[in-house]
């Protein structure tokens, strides 16, 4: 008897830590970014998703943290607008680092629980085409 309820214990364990982390309900919050670049080729790191600060009133108007691994600092920024529940659009724009993406879209899947991107970042280095997924 002690086995089995041991054996339900460790069950119960595994299969709760084998669950997918579905808090997300909107664009908003932590991210983990896996990218495909032409340049980088491929790198896993964290961003974050928030407010347009510069658009307060604007609810479907949101900034990046760590963009392209960019960093946190809000130099370092890049803006997108939510036109519908699936579709984002980033306009064109120039970090104040000098890195400018050249515009690019996303996809909301599984009910905010990923977001594909497509985007072409250009700086010093030379133009960068990039695929990322949010997760």
């Amino acid at each position: 008897m002690q086995r089995l309820k041991w054996g339900l214990i460790f069950g119960v364990f595994i299969l709760s830590g084998c669950q997918k982390d579905d808090s997300h309900s909107s664009v908003l919050g932590a991210w983990n970014c896996q990218e495909y670049t032409e340049i980088n080729g491929n790198r896993t790191y964290s961003v974050n998703i928030e407010r347009n600060h510069n658009m307060p009133n604007a609810t479907n108007e949101f900034a990046i943290r760590n963009f392209y691994r960019l960093g946190d600092g809000d130099e370092n920024l890049v803006y997108f607008r939510q036109v519908n529940d699936t579709l984002l659009v980033m306009p064109v724009q120039t970090t104040s680092v000098g890195v400018s993406v050249n515009g690019g879209t996303g996809i909301v899947r599984g009910g905010y629980n990923h977001i594909e991107w497509q985007y072409t970042v250009t700086a010093t280095f030379g133009q960068d085409k990039c695929q990322a997924n949010y997760y």
